[in-house]
């Protein structure tokens, strides 16, 4: 009898070992985003940071965000680097950038902060734009944008409209 309850609880632990964790929404490896049909695509891509972190929600596995932000309607591309994490089922990350544009003489730096539910495909975001004069660095404007509705686009899209 004894043999056999052994045996049993051997074998239900076993399977609870084996079997795949349920785990939450994991943030995309690659996606193309756009906030409220402005004139700004974004192509990213992730990678894990590292481990994971175990926090007061649990465990939070930190990730690497880099890509293009596209400026579409004035031909501005800013390369862009950030990080980012889960959090439930919403990708909550930030990037900054900057970027030279010869026209204007102009030296643009880029912030944003996002949170995408990756579920719901829809988000907020907030943006900041600061241009600089390049030769003296004295800051000759700056725009503040933001907005609920940031969804995702087809990367197969994403490009300057002259």
């Amino acid at each position: 009898m004894r043999k056999r309850m052994f045996i049993t609880v051997a074998i239900v632990l076993f399977s609870m070992a084996v079997s795949p964790c349920v785990a939450g929404p994991k943030a995309p490896a690659k996606v193309c985003l756009q906030p409220d049909d402005y004139f700004v695509e974004m192509a990213l891509v992730t990678k894990s940071a590292g481990g994971n972190i175990g926090l007061e929600n649990g465990p939070t596995k930190f990730l690497d965000v880099s890509g293009e932000v596209m400026f579409t309607t004035i031909g501005l591309s800013i390369p862009v680097k950030g990080s980012g994490h889960m959090d439930g089922e919403v990708f909550h990350f930030n990037l900054r950038g900057t970027s030279y544009q010869e026209v204007l003489n102009s030296m643009w730096t880029f912030d944003l902060e996002a949170r995408w539910n990756v579920i719901h495909k829809t988000g907020s975001w907030h943006m900041v734009n600061v241009l600089r004069n390049p030769g003296t660095g004295e800051e000759v404007g700056a725009t503040a944008y933001s907005g609920t509705n940031l969804h995702d686009i087809s990367c197969s899209t994403v490009g300057y409209q002259y």
